[in-house]
This record gives structure tokens, sequence and C-alpha cells, in this order.
């Protein structure tokens, strides 16, 4: 399910939970990208200075060494940056800006290592031929090939934890059951659930204020419906959820 205005896209999870997110435009993607060139280019022009002071000295060596060095960097920069950032390179995080899988889950290597390789051979090496511009415009996403080739789509970030926190639904309201004794509707049950999924790869920092405000809001559901129990009163809100999702489940 998708759902696309403003910016704005609805994805719909591998667990059917919808999640909104906002989606980063052309000029925000070109702009992080042009930031990130720059970057690459200073890099380059020192690396071949070293090499030229150095080239005399050390000969053969530092021709192979700065050669090894320009393979990495042009290759292999947004490849570990976005790994080692959680989706972020430095033009992007200068921009709020993040890349994250079509389903709303944080990139692996694989999606790294195709978007970005495929940035190398036509964005770079093909940058005369106007090929990735048209692409990202054409695309209801603003993807450019290196996305839709791994299945990614690059976001925009709020607020550290609250435009996840909107992006879960958690400000919906909905209609409630009883289950296993539980007031809990179905939307919220998944929204803890998707949560305790996803945490591990979430910022700590987003993460501890996602949590902290899903389980208040859950607390606030529960005492309004007169089904808050005792022995969840007072304790950690990962805790709170953890038990609340296995009361749910039969499991306590």
């Amino acid at each position: 399910m998708s759902d696309t205005r403003h910016g704005m896209d609805r994805l719909e999870t591998p667990e059917r939970v919808d999640l909104t997110v906002d989606l980063a435009g052309v000029g925000s993607r070109t702009l992080a990208f042009l930031i990130d060139w720059l970057l690459l280019v200073a890099v380059t022009v020192i690396s071949v200075l070293i090499f030229a002071s150095t080239s005399p000295a050390t000969g053969t060596f530092a021709v192979v060494l700065v050669m090894i060095v320009l393979f990495v960097l042009w290759w292999f920069y947004f490849v570990l940056f976005e790994m080692a950032w959680d989706g972020q390179t430095p033009g992007k995080r200068l921009l709020g800006l993040r890349v994250r899988k079509v389903g709303g889950y944080p990139i692996g290597w694989p999606e790294a290592l195709i978007r970005n390789f495929l940035r190398v051979l036509i964005d770079l090496f093909l940058f005369w031929i106007p090929i990735g511009l048209p692409v990202m415009i054409g695309t209801r996403r603003s993807q450019r090939i290196g996305d839709l080739a791994a299945g990614t789509v690059v976001v925009r970030e709020g607020r550290p934890g609250m435009d996840q926190l909107a992006g879960l639904g958690v400000t919906r309201d909905t209609k409630t059951y009883s289950a296993g004794g539980l007031d809990l509707s179905t939307e919220e049950y998944e929204l803890i659930r998707e949560f305790l999924e996803r945490s591990p790869g979430i910022d700590p920092g987003s993460g501890a204020r996602i949590q902290a405000e899903l389980a208040s809001l859950i607390r606030k559901r529960l005492e309004a419906r007169g089904a808050m129990r005792e022995e969840w009163r007072g304790i950690r809100p990962e805790a709170f959820l953890q038990r609340v999702d296995a009361f749910y489940r039969g499991e306590t």
C-alpha cells in the first residue's frame, strides 16, 4: 500500500503495518550529493598533492598507494558512510536525510553496495549523460536507478524520534476489543510488536524517545479503559512494552 502526497509516502511493511515517511525530494537529494561530491573532490586533490610532493622520494610505491586510495574513495565512500551512519553520508546528515529500505527498515550491505555501485557507474562515470535526474523526477518516490535496483528510498528526518513515532501511527484513534483480558486493538498491538522487532536497527537516542512515547501512549489508553495491570505501573518503558506484548500473546 502506498499513498504519496506532498512528499509523504505510506509504505506497508512486511508485518502489514502502514509506515508513513517524509520522502526527500530531488532538490535536497541533489544538494546532499553535491556536498558529498565536493568532499570527494577535496580529498582527491589533497591525495594528489601529497602524491606529487612524495613521489620523487617514494617512486612507484606512492603511485600505487594513491591509486588504491582513490579507488577505495570513489567506489566505497557512500557505501561505508551509509553503513557506519545508518543510511547517512556527510551530505545527507547535514540536510537531515537518510536511506531506508522501501519497507522502512535500515539498509544492509547488499542495498548499500547495489545503490552506490550503480551511482558510480551511472551518476559519476556517465555524469555527462542526463540519466539520473530524469529518472528521479519521473519516479513517484524520487528514486534514482540505484534506488530502484536496491529497493531503497531517501527520507527526511524531523525531530529525532518524533517523526518515526508519528510514522507508526500512534496518533490515530482506534476501536478496541478485549484480547486475552487486555483491551488492546490489533493496530495498537501491531505498533508495539513492530517497534520491538525494529528497535535494534533504530538509532539508540531516537529509539529511546520513541519507546518512551509509545509506552506513554499505551499506558494512557489502558488507564482510560481500566485495563492497566498493577504490576505494570512504575516499570521502565522497555519492560512495559515487552510485558504488554507477552500478555497479549498469552505468554504470561
